[in-house]
C-alpha cells in the first residue's frame, strides 16, 4: 500500500492548489446571441436566477440558454471601461467594488467595478472549454454532465462508449470492447459546496463469449475538489466478480486517485491511477497416504497471500475544440509477477 499512500499525498496536495482556480464569473450564452454575466446563480427546474453584473436581477428560462461557461480565477479576460478603453489580462479578483487584473504589460491593475461596462473571455487568450470534464482517461469524476449533454469516446478503435446526462444530477452510459465485453456506467452526482462534488455510481459489465463467461460490478463513491479544468478526485468501492457460476467479492476496496490540470489553452495534464489490493488463494497439494493398490492419495489445502494490482498513468489531453479532444498516455500496469507499460490513446466528441 506504500504506492497508494505516496500517490494519494502527491495528488491531493496538487488538488488543494487547484482550488485557487475558483469560478469568479459565469457567462450565460443565449440562443438569440445575448450573453449575460454573473458571479453566482441559483437553479430551479425551469429557471436560472441571478444578479447580472450590469442589469441587476434576471430570471432566465432554461430553454433560452444555449450554454454556460465559467470564468475561473487567473483566466484571461477583456475588460471594457465607460471611456471606451480596453484592457486584457488575468482576472485576479472580482468583488462588489473592485475588479483586479494582472496585465502582461502593466502588472497588477485595479478597476472600480462601476467603471466597467464589459467583461468577456479574452479573444487573445482563447478559452476552449474541456469537452470531457467529467472523466479522466476512463475513470469518472464526481462532476455532473448537464441535462441533455453527452459525449462519445473511442479508445484503441475497438473500445466505444457513450455517456448522456438524463438530468442535472444523473447520467447514464455504457460501452463495448469489440469483440470481448460490454459495460454500463450510471452515475449520480451532486454538489457539496463551492467546487466540491460527491458522486456514486456503478461500473458493471460482462463478456460476450459463452465459453468464457465472466461478469463483474464495481459500485463506487467519489469526492471531487476543483473546477472543470483543474480538479482532483478520490474514489473507492468494493467489487464483485462472477466466475464459473459463483460470485466472488473483493476483500479490500478498489480505489482511484485521479487529477487533471490545465497547463495551457490546448493542453491538460491528466493522471489516472487504480489501486486494487486483493487476496490470492493458492491450492497446495500434498500426499496424504496410499490406497490399497499402493497409489498415492493427494490432498490439498489453501494458502492466502495479499497482493496488489496497480494501473498508473500520466499523460496529456489535447483539446481540439469545445467539442473534441484526444488523450495520450503511457500506462504502468503491475500485477503479481508481471510489469507492463502500455500506450493509451482515445478520442472524445461532445454532443
Amino acid at each position: 500500500m506504500k504506492y497508494a499512500l505516496g500517490l494519494l499525498l502527491i495528488v491531493v496536495s496538487m488538488g488543494l492548489s487547484a482550488q485557487e482556480n475558483e469560478t469568479l464569473l459565469s457567462f450565460f450564452y443565449l440562443k438569440n446571441g445575448e450573453v449575460y454575466a454573473t458571479d453566482s446563480f441559483q437553479e430551479s427546474e425551469d429557471f436560472y436566477t441571478f444578479i447580472e453584473i450590469r442589469l441587476g436581477q434576471i430570471v432566465l428560462p432554461k430553454n433560452k440558454v444555449q450554454k454556460i461557461i465559467p470564468l475561473i480565477k487567473n483566466q484571461y479576460v477583456r475588460l471594457e471601461l465607460r471611456d471606451n478603453t480596453v484592457y486584457r489580462g488575468k482576472l485576479v479578483e472580482f468583488s462588489d467594488d473592485v475588479i483586479t487584473l494582472e496585465s502582461d504589460i502593466a502588472g497588477i491593475v485595479k478597476f472600480d467595478r462601476n467603471s466597467v461596462v464589459g467583461i468577456t473571455p479574452s479573444i487573445d487568450r482563447t478559452t476552449i472549454s474541456n469537452p470531457n470534464r467529467t472523466r479522466y482517461f476512463f475513470a469518472p469524476s464526481a462532476l455532473p454532465l448537464e441535462k441533455g449533454e453527452g459525449y462519445y469516446q473511442n479508445a484503441y478503435l475497438l473500445a466505444n462508449s457513450v455517456n448522456f446526462g438524463l438530468s442535472k444530477n444523473f447520467s447514464f452510459g455504457g460501452g463495448v470492447v469489440i469483440p470481448l465485453f460490454f459495460y454500463i456506467t450510471p452515475k449520480l452526482s451532486f454538489p457539496l459546496g463551492k467546487n466540491v462534488y460527491a458522486g456514486v455510481g456503478l461500473i458493471g459489465g460482462s463478456t460476450f463469449l459463452p465459453d468464457a463467461f465472466l461478469a463483474g460490478a464495481l459500485p463506487y463513491g467519489l469526492i471531487t475538489i476543483g473546477t472543470s479544468d483543474n480538479n482532483v478526485t478520490v474514489g473507492s468501492g468494493l467489487g464483485a466478480l462472477w466466475v464459473e457460476e459463483e460470485w466472488f467479492s473483493t476483500k479490500y476496496p478498489v480505489s482511484t486517485v485521479n487529477a487533471m490540470f490545465r497547463i495551457s489553452n490546448r493542453f491538460q495534464f491528466i493522471t489516472e491511477n487504480w489501486i486494487a489490493p486483493f487476496e490470492e488463494r493458492t491450492e497446495v497439494y500434498y500426499i496424504t497416504g496410499q490406497d490399497i493398490d499402493g497409489n498415492d492419495i493427494d490432498g490439498y489445502r489453501f494458502e492466502y497471500d495479499d497482493e496488489l494490482v496497480l494501473a498508473l498513468s500520466a499523460g496529456l489531453r489535447v483539446v481540439a475544440g469545445d467539442n473534441a479532444s484526444f488523450d495520450i498516455a503511457p500506462v504502468f500496469i503491475r500485477v503479481p509477477n508481471t510489469t507492463l507499460v502500455l500506450p493509451y490513446l482515445d478520442f472524445v466528441y461532445k454532443f
